[in-house]
């Protein structure tokens, strides 16, 4: 079983900066900010204390443009960009009491020009906590996100799964990809997303389970829609039977 991270296991705390309007917007979902501009959510992995002597890796999650932009290695490094950014960062830790640390991102427009300075941080949602023994127990569970390194493994480590399990500032192509490649290991995989990012991953798994806790987006070619995780122990039996049936 593969699990997506913010929104399906983590509930996120993303804290965004508009740069045009200099204005904090909270509790935002960063793919609708992403879709309106039709630009690019840029990953920034790197600590910004030492952004001047060690280059940060910038990896486009996701896009909405079908022609991605040349991006300026530079572009965090301008003052007005670097103290916003430390400024989310701080807040999505903070804010939310955040227990897997912070990512960090620049939403950019289709010309490649930063439109938000984004922070996410979050806590794990309870229902995976209640059934994720029970999980186990049934399945191999691997993570596939658009989220950084360092809060991916950290969230991996609280839950207890292997960091060599784990897919880490994933684009939706990079996900469906970890799907056909675990395809060819077992005989059943499943793909559990919450949002469009998820969607070309779950069509190429066995089996495809959308998570809608807030009823806002609903679609219609997956297999099971959930509004708990709880609910994934009786579909995996399910799924079981029907294998062996």
């Amino acid at each position: 079983m593969i699990l997506d991270k913010s929104g399906t296991i983590l509930k996120p705390c993303r804290i965004a900066f508009d740069i045009k309007n200099e204005r904090l917007l909270y509790h935002v979902n960063t793919l609708k900010l992403v879709r309106e501009v039709d630009g690019y959510l840029l990953n920034i992995e790197g600590d910004l204390r030492r952004i001047e002597k060690q280059k940060p890796l910038l990896k486009i999650s996701c896009a909405f443009s079908k022609a991605p932009p040349k991006i300026d290695e530079n572009i965090i490094l301008k003052e007005e960009i670097l103290k916003a950014l430390k400024e989310v960062e701080g807040l999505a830790d903070k804010h939310c009491g955040s227990e897997i640390g912070t990512c960090i991102a620049l939403i950019l427009d289709n010309h490649g020009e930063p439109i938000y300075c984004v922070g996410l941080g979050g806590r794990i949602y309870e229902d995976l906590k209640k059934i994720l023994n029970e999980i186990k127990k049934m399945s191999d569970l691997f993570i596939a996100t658009g989220n950084c390194k360092r809060a991916t493994l950290k969230c991996a480590e609280i839950l207890k799964i292997n960091k060599q399990f784990v897919l880490y500032n994933a684009s939706p192509q990079d996900k469906m990809e970890f799907v056909k490649k675990l395809k060819a290991f077992y005989a059943c995989v499943v793909m559990v997303g919450n949002d469009i990012n998820d969607l070309m991953a779950m069509r190429v798994a066995d089996v495809s389970v959308f998570v809608n806790r807030e009823g806002e987006y609903s679609p219609h070619d997956v297999d099971y829609i959930i509004e708990s995780l709880e609910d994934l122990p009786k579909i995996i039996c399910d799924v079981s039977n029907f294998k062996t049936s």
